[in-house]
């Protein structure tokens, strides 16, 4: 390789990284197709499944749903069950303070009541972060 096609082919990889759009668009289609179709996805009505969507930038990817879909895969802990996932105050971002005020009633009344909800770990995200930064790196060795 000369020195002129050294240039040339560091110049396209550049540009390259410079719109990650497609890689991004590729990579999330797929991270939702499985997230959708994972057997531990809880489905009643089907809202959370049909709620799962990647929103994809020039340079960034981000899986979104129904925000009960966070204490669905994680679980929600409860004074009375504890442990078993998010604490209840930072699910909701409540504090002893302000629950009264919310005008909701007992605190637990709507997280699944006094038991909480135990996690059904649907989804992983460091996995799902490593499957983009492997699937970018694959392509900027591609381009280069």
């Amino acid at each position: 390789m000369t020195v002129e096609e050294f240039e040339s082919a560091l110049s396209d990889a550049v540009e390259g990284m410079r719109d990650l759009q497609p890689i991004l668009t590729q990579i999330g289609g797929d991270i939702v197709k499985d997230l959708k179709e994972n057997e531990n996805l809880p489905v009643d009505t089907g809202r959370l499944r049909n709620s799962i969507k990647a929103v994809i930038g020039q340079d960034s990817l981000k899986i979104e749903m129904l925000y009960y879909g966070l204490f669905q895969n994680y679980g929600v802990s409860t004074p009375d069950n504890p442990g078993i996932g998010i604490p209840v105050e930072k699910a909701f971002g409540l504090s002893e303070d302000i629950r009264p005020a919310t005008g909701w009633g007992t605190p637990y009344s709507f997280t699944g009541g006094k038991f909480g909800i135990r996690p059904k770990s649907f989804m992983d995200a460091e996995a799902i972060a490593i499957r983009i930064r492997d699937a970018v790196e694959q392509q900027i060795q591609e381009q280069f």
